[in-house]
C-alpha cells in the first residue's frame, strides 16, 4: 500500500472513533431516561446529578437530593466532573442514588440508594 493511499484511509479509521463518543448532555439524558423507566416514583428534578466518565468505559454517577441551601449543586442540575471527583456521601438513604452505566452497552449496570430504592 502506498503512503498516499494509507494517508487517505486514516480519516476513515478515525471517523468511527469520533462518532462513538456520545456528548455528555446526550449521555446524561440517556441515563436519566433509564433511571426514570426503572423507578418512575423517583423525581429526578429534585436531585443535583453528578456524572464522571470512568476509564473503564463506564459512567459513574451520584444523584443527591438538593434541599434548600444544598452546598454542592441545584435541584435539576446535571454536572460532569473528572473521574474521582464525584461527591462522596456515606449515608442519606434514597436522598443519594449511586449509578454505574455502560456507555458501550447503553445500559444501567447498577443503581442503588445509600439505603433501598423503591
Amino acid at each position: 500500500m502506498t503512503f498516499l493511499r494509507a494517508l487517505l484511509l486514516v480519516p476513515l479509521a478515525l471517523g468511527g472513533c469520533a462518532q462513538d463518543r456520545i456528548s455528555d448532555k446526550a449521555l446524561a439524558a440517556e441515563i436519566e431516561a433509564q433511571v426514570r423507566s426503572r423507578h418512575p416514583d423517583v423525581r429526578l428534578e429534585q436531585y443535583a446529578r453528578f456524572y464522571a466518565r470512568a476509564p473503564d468505559g463506564m459512567v459513574e454517577a451520584i444523584f443527591v437530593y438538593a434541599y434548600e441551601g444544598f452546598p454542592l449543586g441545584r435541584a435539576g442540575q446535571s454536572v460532569w466532573v473528572r473521574p474521582g471527583a464525584l461527591p462522596k456521601v456515606n449515608d442519606g438513604g434514597c436522598s443519594v442514588i449511586n449509578i454505574r452505566y455502560s456507555i458501550a452497552a447503553h445500559a444501567l449496570r447498577s443503581i442503588a440508594c445509600n439505603g433501598s430504592i423503591g
